[in-house]
């Protein structure tokens, strides 16, 4: 009997043992996924940990630097949107894959250079882009560029209230805020509508913080009455100036940040 009871126990053990193996092995091969969050014209130092703007809140992104990693030491090629763009999608220089300023009629060389989507399409992920684009201004089904099984974008700047969008092909207007809606279809999408059982890539590329600096209605009043209210929309070769002359340029420039608040207000009524 406890020879029996002894040889029950070995195989349990054998089976669990083999199990944990077989887990672990699982869990030693898991695909990463891969989150990659873009903002439009952020200067580096407008965040709240850098301490430059003590009125800016930006929590989200202080926690993104406290539980992650801040690079401190960085380089740009070419500071404008689409070469920009095509760079983070093919992973070469402006001068290579063909799109070297903003220009509405010029796409990557795609034939040439596939953008990372799609070899990690090819590595068995499921693809998205929810955001901002800016390169050849496409329309339907051919603004939706390769590498991606989801696609919600809009043509060029595109707008911050009730934008014109295109979902996998199909235009359409959506109401809204803009930052709002791209953020709602990236979680729509990634609880919703993509297959669990792969692993993922989403790019969620924010038309937000580009001019003109339309808030959202519910932060509009968010900085007025505060002692740094006077450099709220002022142009940065301006700023210095401003700041140091408390002149009619103030006064003119708090006027059209109201104007710019009042705007948003009315578009959320």
């Amino acid at each position: 009997m406890k020879s029996k009871r002894l040889i029950i126990l070995s195989l349990v053990l054998f089976f669990y043992t083999i199990s944990n193996a077989q887990k672990n092995q699982t869990s030693k091969t898991k695909k990463p996924n891969f989150l990659f969050v873009l903002v439009d014209d952020q200067p580096f130092d407008a965040v709240g940990y850098s301490g430059r703007y003590p009125f800016l809140k930006t929590p989200n992104i202080d926690w993104l630097n406290e539980e992650g990693a801040n690079l401190e030491n960085f380089f740009v090629t070419q500071s404008i949107c689409s070469p920009s763009r095509a760079s983070f999608l093919t992973g070469t220089y402006p001068h290579i894959h063909g799109v070297n300023q903003n220009n509405r009629h010029v796409d990557p060389k795609w034939d040439e250079f596939e953008p990372y989507t799609g070899h990690l399409q090819n590595a068995g992920y499921e693809t998205a882009h929810v955001g901002k684009i800016h390169i050849a201004h496409l329309k339907g089904e051919d603004h939706i560029r390769p590498g991606f099984d989801y696609w919600f974008s809009f043509i060029g700047q595109g707008e911050y209230f009730d934008p014109q969008v295109n979902e996998n092909g199909k235009e359409y207007k959506e109401q809204g805020y803009i930052t709002d809606i791209l953020t709602e279809k990236a979680i729509s999408w990634l609880k919703e509508q993509r297959d669990e059982n792969k692993p993922f890539s989403l790019n969620l590329w924010h038309k937000a913080v580009h001019q003109p600096h339309l808030p959202a209605p519910r932060h509009s009043d968010l900085y007025f009455g505060s002692n740094y209210q006077h450099l709220l929309m002022i142009p940065i070769r301006r700023r210095s100036k401003a700041s140091l002359n408390g002149s009619k340029m103030i006064q003119d420039d708090n006027l059209k940040c109201q104007k710019n608040a009042n705007k948003a207000k009315k578009k959320g009524e």
